[in-house]
């Protein structure tokens, strides 16, 4: 199958930017997330939703030393939204600074990440509902 990578370096929160945005979301099959920000994460979970694709969400902790994977199929599986709700305190401020991560941990998680889509594109194997991993203990856990 082909595949079309389409990344952006910009803001697409921006009010500028939405319409393009909004156009673009709707031709993807599958999202895999790199924003360093919860707005834009939350931002991607409402548009992935809307349009029913896949999204596969992955960050950091604000320390760099641990972080989560959580893949959503609309409609079939949680949303971060649903999470926020059940029993995951986020912080609701914006225009946060980012702060940098560890370059180990982002590897361990994209690695994670990629599998996801992989089970996913391939249909083989079950994907995860949603797994957190401490650098410090090299544990992951499961929810």
């Amino acid at each position: 199958p082909d595949v079309e990578i389409f990344t952006y370096g910009k803001d697409i929160m921006d009010i500028d930017f939405e319409p393009v945005f909004e156009e673009k979301i709707q031709e993807m099959d599958i999202i895999l997330n790199g924003v360093d920000n919860l707005p834009a994460r939350e931002y991607l979970n409402i548009k992935c939703v809307r349009y029913d694709i896949p999204y596969i969400n992955a960050g950091a902790s604000r320390s760099g030393l641990s972080g989560y994977v959580h893949p959503i199929i609309p409609h079939k599986t949680s949303c971060s939204a649903c999470l926020k709700r059940i029993s995951i305190k986020l912080s609701n401020d914006r225009g946060e600074s980012c702060t940098a991560s560890l370059p180990s941990t982002m590897a361990i998680l994209a690695s994670i990440q990629i599998q996801e889509l992989l089970k996913h594109l391939l249909k083989f194997g079950a994907m995860i509902d949603y797994v957190m991993y401490n650098m410090l203990s090299g544990e992951f856990s499961h929810y």
